[in-house]
C-alpha cells in the first residue's frame, strides 16, 4: 500500500512538472511605476502522501519578489497563495501571502528571453506538501531591456551572487 501511494505521489509530481510552465509578465500594471519594483506571479502546485488520507494537494500562485543566495545556492524569494485540498472530507485550507523560497535549478538566457527553472521544495506553510518545479519564461521588452549581459554571465558560469544581482536588475525586481 505504501509503495502504491509513493508511486501515485511520484506520478503526480512528474505530471505537475510538465504542467507548470508559463509566459509571465509583471504582476500588475502598477508595478511599472518608477517608484516600485516589478513582481512576477505564476502558477504552482504540489502534493503530499498521507497514511490517513491518501494524498492532498496544493494549487496556487507564487509571486517572485527577488533573487538571493542561500547556502551558496541561487534561490528566489517571494510569497505563495493558494488552497490545500484534502480528499477525506476535511474543509480546504487557504494560504495567503506566505513567505516562500524556491530553489533555482537552471537558467537559460539569450538577449531576448530568459527561462528560469525552479526545483522541488517543501511548502513553507508547515504542511509536508512538496511543491512541484515551475518554469518562468520572460521575454525582453525592447532593445533597452534585453538580457544580453545575463546571457553572458550564465554562459560563463557566473557565481550565484552575480546571477542574483543581474536577475534582480534585468527583471526590474529592485530599483537602483
Amino acid at each position: 500500500m505504501k509503495r502504491k501511494l509513493s508511486l501515485i505521489s511520484l506520478a503526480l509530481l512528474l505530471l505537475g512538472l510538465f504542467m507548470a510552465v508559463g509566459d509571465v509578465a509583471p504582476a500588475s500594471a502598477h508595478d511599472d511605476r518608477e517608484d516600485r519594483a516589478a513582481t512576477y506571479t505564476f502558477p504552482i502546485g504540489g502534493v503530499h502522501a498521507d497514511r490517513m488520507c491518501a494524498f492532498y494537494s496544493f494549487n496556487g500562485t507564487y509571486t517572485l519578489t527577488n533573487f538571493a543566495v542561500q547556502d551558496g545556492k541561487l534561490v528566489s524569494l517571494g510569497t505563495i497563495s493558494g488552497t490545500i485540498t484534502y480528499p477525506c472530507g476535511q474543509p480546504p485550507v487557504t494560504i495567503t501571502d506566505q513567505p516562500q523560497t524556491l530553489p533555482v535549478s537552471s537558467i537559460n538566457a539569450t538577449c531576448s528571453q530568459v527561462i528560469i527553472q525552479f526545483g522541488l521544495t517543501q511548502l513553507q506553510a508547515n504542511t509536508g506538501i512538496i511543491l512541484q518545479g515551475a518554469t518562468l519564461n520572460i521575454s525582453a521588452r525592447g532593445e533597452e531591456h534585453n538580457f544580453c549581459s545575463l546571457a553572458r554571465a550564465v554562459s560563463k558560469g557566473a557565481p550565484p551572487d552575480t546571477l542574483a544581482h543581474k536577475l534582480n536588475k534585468k527583471l526590474g525586481l529592485v530599483r537602483d
